[in-house]
């Protein structure tokens, strides 16, 4: 189960924070299955990279636009 978020509401959750990349983008199913929600530093940023990214076990991805992202929400037990 996920949420979609608000435009730029990502930057609003801390790093750690479970997400994944919405299912209308076209990427590698890991980063559809989720990961967890890292930043990099302004002046780390490449081109055609964002400051979000989405950490997952093939490695850490910062191509996605902000708004691709979902929050993961966790079954309470």
């Amino acid at each position: 189960m996920s949420k979609i978020l608000k435009q730029g509401e990502i930057y609003k959750y801390p790093k750690g924070t479970k997400v994944r990349i919405k299912d209308n983008v076209q990427c590698h199913q890991q980063y559809h299955d989720g990961g967890t929600l890292i930043f990099q530093e302004r002046k780390d940023v490449h081109k055609g990279e964002y400051r979000v990214g989405i950490q997952v076990e093939l490695g850490v991805c910062f191509d996605f636009h902000p708004d691709d992202y979902e929050l993961i929400k966790l079954k309470q037990k």
